[in-house]
């Protein structure tokens, strides 16, 4: 990842499986898997930030909007184009998951770009 954004990709790093002796192995070599998919997924938001933040300076730049409703509707499509229609289950999760990703991202390029106070989601619960 990118140094200006204050990120470094963790090359060497490898993820602890806590295990007994009961454990088999084909469980563990499967929890293995997972905990590299979610290496990948925070590796990816963490380079999503950094993309985003330069679309946000690119759009105070040239005075474009922030928000574009347009834009977030092509996000939450994407699994229909690739011919995901056959798993509902993972695309109303993609959904939920597309939802969050977008609103905790604003919140973040918020504070980083705006300069706003970052409101981390527990402080914004209790103001609810």
């Amino acid at each position: 990842m990118s140094e200006d954004v204050g990120y470094s990709r963790p090359m060497d790093f490898k993820t602890q499986i806590t295990q007994d002796t009961k454990t088999p192995e084909r469980l563990l070599s499967l929890r293995r898997e997972v905990n590299e998919i979610h290496q990948q997924i925070f590796e990816l938001l963490l380079k999503r930030i950094e993309l985003t933040e330069k679309i946000w300076h690119i759009k105070i730049d040239e005075e474009i909007p922030f928000h574009d409703s347009t834009r977030e509707n092509e996000l939450y499509e994407i699994p229909l184009h690739m011919n995901m229609r056959g798993h509902p289950e993972a695309i109303e999760l993609y959904k939920q998951v597309t939802q969050l990703i977008l609103k905790e991202n604003k919140r973040i390029l918020a504070s980083r770009v705006l300069g706003s106070p970052p409101v981390l989601r527990n402080e914004a619960d209790e103001k609810s």
